[in-house]
């Protein structure tokens, strides 16, 4: 059986990647913090690798976290398919990652 992802599971990683921040993540989306980190947690199972680095008072990314998080990681020279692009409506701090 294959793992899919959806959009906002990408999109909450890269918010807290950037925010160092499940609650200000949470924040951005509209949503709560347990929830953010449920998306966190099946994304890191489903790509097998530890993303973020947790603690009582700070986030942090691991090195495949910062891999994931590079400018056209994975899109082949910066490109991202119309697929991938934002649609009306999402936060800018959002949107920009895409």
């Amino acid at each position: 059986m294959t793992a899919t992802l959806d959009i906002s599971t990408v999109q909450a990683f890269l918010l807290v990647a950037e925010l160092h921040s499940f609650t200000r993540a949470a924040e951005a989306l509209g949503t709560t913090q347990a929830a953010i980190s449920m998306k966190l947690q099946r994304l890191e199972t489903v790509l097998g690798k530890r993303l973020v680095e947790r603690s009582p008072r700070a986030v942090g990314l691991t090195a495949d976290g910062r891999g994931v998080c590079r400018p056209g990681a994975g899109a082949g020279r910066g490109a991202r398919p119309r697929a991938v692009r934002p649609r009306a409506g999402t936060p800018a701090i959002v949107a920009r990652h895409f």
